[in-house]
Formats: C-alpha cells, structure tokens, sequence
C-alpha cells in the first residue's frame, strides 16, 4: 500500500485525522499539534490501534518531505459531501421550486411564508448565524440535490412549571421514555410522542426542534 503523508496546520486538524484514522490518542497532553503538528507530517498507512510510541512515525518537514495531503483540504472535502437533513415536508417544497428551473438567486426570491411555509421558516426564521448556516446548506442541496437526506423532525419535550411541583427535582424537566426524570432533554419523533399517555402530554410542551 501507497504511503501517504498528511500535513496539520491547526489542532483543529491535528484533532480531525485522529478520528478520521479511528486512532484513540491516549496521552493528549503530549501528542498535541503545538508540540509536534507545526513542523511535522504524519505517515500512514502505520498501526491504527493506538497513538504513541511506535503506533505511528513522524517526519519532520525539514528532511526532504515535500509531497502531503494537506488536512484541511480532506475537512472542506467531507464539508462539502455531508447529508443535509430534510424533513419531508421541507423536500416537497424543494421539489417543487426544482421543477420550475429557476437559477439559486432566483430561488431565494421565490420562497415565501405562503407558498413555502417550511423553507421560509428554515431560511429566513432563525438568528442570523443560523439562518446564514441554513442557506449555505440549502445552496449545497440546490447544485446537489443527492446530499439530502429526508429524516422526521424530532422534539424535546420539557415539563410545564404549573406541573414541576408533581416531581421530586424541579432540575429534571425534559421528558424521557425510560426514565421520565430526566435533566437533559431527549428528541422524540411525532409518532413516538403520539405513544404517550395524554395525561404526560397534557405536562409537557414542546421547546426545541432537532
């Protein structure tokens, strides 16, 4: 097998090809990219059990090293090939503008909250940040329409404050299938929430969309 070298610029990317080998860094505090990953490369195929001493080989940069992968390259590759998640509702909408062959631009001039109620909300409902973050996605699904995934959307469930006082923890408010007091919100489908017996739901709300 071809030996390849990758190159880290960041302990962003350092941390990157650990997961992308499968490696398990067992000394992080010693194999980190401000030690090592500014002046070296990294060899692989080596073994990917473990990292440390003789689990993989470093080759400084100075001897004569010149032809790596640069990681970031590898990051914005993947970037560009991740499933963008759909509900179905959302991907009849986006069939629908598809088929009037419309240009990205005009697109975004197209939807609206009466025509297209589910992308406008997730296009144009949310803090800047996200919207921006949703919009980059959806330019991604406009050239490819094959990174969408159609997936139900999923719910947290919280407890109302009018009920909390019927629990022992007023700290432990999300509703959990296994274990109804549970701190830390869990997302359930519409058909599993459907499963519950009214008199929960009649304690919970709905408060975050996943």
């Amino acid at each position: 097998m071809e030996t390849k070298y990758y190159h880290t610029r960041t302990q962003e990317e350092w941390d990157w090809l650990f997961k992308h080998f499968n490696l398990v860094n067992e000394l992080p505090e010693i194999y980190k990219w401000s030690t090592y990953g500014g002046y070296t490369v990294i060899v692989a195929p080596a073994d990917l059990n473990n990292w440390g001493s003789g689990s993989k080989e470093y080759y400084s940069l100075c001897i004569g090293v010149t032809h790596f992968i640069e990681v970031s390259d590898l990051m914005k590759e993947e970037e560009m090939t991740q499933k963008i998640v759909f509900t179905k509702e959302e991907k009849e909408e986006f069939d629908g503008l598809k088929k009037k062959s419309i240009s990205l631009y005009a697109m975004f001039i197209n939807i609206n909250k009466t025509d297209f109620p589910k992308l406008y909300k997730r296009l144009f409902k949310n803090a800047p940040t996200r919207n921006n973050l949703f919009q980059l996605e959806f330019a991604r699904a406009w050239a490819n329409p094959d990174l969408i995934e159609v997936k139900e959307p999923r719910f947290a469930y919280e407890l109302k404050p009018q009920f909390q006082d019927f629990f022992e923890s007023s700290n432990e408010p999300f509703l959990g299938f296994d274990n109804p007091l549970n701190e830390h919100p869990e997302y359930h489908t519409a058909k599993e929430w459907q499963r519950v017996d009214d008199d929960i739901k009649n304690m919970y709300k709905k408060v975050e969309e996943k």
